[in-house]
C-alpha cells in the first residue's frame, strides 16, 4: 500500500522490530484548506477596487490560514506505523 498518497510524512517517530512509526497529516484535509486559500486569495485580488468585498474577502482568507495552521497543532495529526515484510522483520 502506497501511504504517501494520503498522508504527508512531518517526521520519524521510531523504528522497531516491526516497522517505523512516523507523524502524519491527511493529505485530503491539507489540500482542502490549500484549494480554500487559493480560491480566497482570487477572490481577494479580483476585489481590489470595491473596499467591502476586499474586507469580506480578506476575512475568508484569513479564516483559510488559521485553518491550516491548525493542521500543524498536534491534535490533528496521527500516528502511522509502516510493518516491514516479515522476512525484513528484526527480532
Amino acid at each position: 500500500m502506497d501511504y504517501n498518497e494520503k498522508w504527508r510524512v512531518i517526521r520519524s517517530l521510531g523504528e522497531g522490530g516491526q516497522g517505523e512509526v512516523f507523524l502524519v497529516v491527511n493529505k485530503l484535509v491539507e489540500m482542502g484548506f490549500e484549494n480554500t486559500i487559493i480560491n480566497a486569495l482570487r477572490n481577494l485580488t479580483a476585489t481590489v477596487r470595491d473596499p467591502k468585498m476586499q474586507g469580506t474577502h480578506f476575512s475568508e482568507f484569513r479564516k483559510s490560514l488559521v485553518k491550516l495552521l491548525e493542521l500543524e497543532d498536534t491534535s490533528n495529526q496521527r500516528a502511522l506505523k509502516v510493518l516491514l515484510k516479515p522476512s525484513d522483520a528484526k527480532n
